[in-house]
């Protein structure tokens, strides 16, 4: 294997039947151009995995939280009795995870990600939220919510599902055209059908009143839609009892939000930041951040 740095050049593409690109390389950068004058295909890293996996995978997109939601599924599913790793945007490449022994994926997928796949088609999808990001790279709001709608394109065999959220206007809008069953989730009380909360615990209501346990009131607003979405899913799952009923405990291995960092004369801080999402302007840069 040849590794060229220091920027591309057309005679990279000498004999070349496939480029995989990094999410960093937007879709007006030279690179892409030469390599579709060329006649050859271009995927990203989700169509890369979509095509390796042999087992089932879940996604999750959303403007903020992702990672977060991500590592939560994973350990519910896990805490459930199943072998589930989080891979993706969230650190192990969604292909390699793909060619490792694991029972389930759960895939954080970013906008950026998700533009440059046709294949991808989880079991599970899941959208957190929506909001104006990365219009630099998409061009326009409308480009990155089409972006974010992929997550479920293909959605449309039997069993598949699509977890969406009542607290969010626009994202609720896009969750409800999905091709497939939407269960919901609310930072709120829940209705039938949904999981949300009564009196600081998680309440699915999917198969009837069901508690899942306290939420720490002082990082509800941090975790609460990553705990409802993660609860949801493994009830989906039925990972067993185990996962679901600790969810509020369960951490993502990511630093989520609303972890103490620091106390001093009595006062606690939390977490509340967001990974950084910039990313490279360079077309000659494979490597990036942490897009959403």
């Amino acid at each position: 294997m040849e590794i060229a740095a220091g920027g591309h050049e057309r005679s990279h593409f000498d004999g070349a039947t496939l480029v995989v690109t990094s999410p960093g390389i937007p879709p007006s950068a030279e690179v892409r151009r030469w390599a579709r004058e060329r006649g050859i295909p271009v995927w990203g890293e989700l169509e890369l995995g979509a095509r390796l996996v042999r087992v089932p995978y879940l996604a999750v997109t959303g403007t903020n939280g992702k990672t977060t939601t991500s590592g939560m599924i994973a350990a519910c599913l896990r805490a459930g009795g199943l072998d589930a790793v989080a891979c993706g945007n969230i650190g192990r490449p969604f292909p390699t995870a793909a060619l490792e022994d694991h029972e389930v994926l759960v895939v954080e997928a970013s906008s950026f990600q998700l533009a440059d796949q046709e294949s991808f088609h989880p079991r599970v999808s899941v959208l957190l939220n929506l909001a104006p990001d990365h219009l630099d790279w998409h061009g326009s709001f409308e480009a990155y919510v089409e972006a974010k709608r992929r997550i479920y394109a293909r959605q449309t065999t039997a069993g598949d599902v699509h977890v969406g959220t009542r607290d969010d206007v626009v994202a609720a809008g896009m969750s409800s055209e999905a091709p497939c069953p939407v269960v919901w989730f609310r930072s709120g009380p829940s209705g039938a059908g949904e999981v949300g909360y009564r009196d600081g615990s998680l309440v699915s209501m999917l198969n009837g009143p069901e508690e899942l346990g306290a939420i720490d009131a002082e990082r509800a607003g941090y975790r609460a839609d990553a705990a409802a979405a993660a609860a949801a899913i493994a009830r989906l799952r039925r990972g067993g009892p185990g996962g679901p009923r600790r969810v509020g405990e369960l951490r993502s291995g990511a630093s989520p939000r609303g972890d103490q960092v620091a106390e001093a004369d009595g006062v606690r801080f939390l977490d509340n930041s967001r990974r950084p999402t910039s990313m490279p302007r360079s077309p000659r840069s494979t490597a990036s951040t942490t897009p959403s």
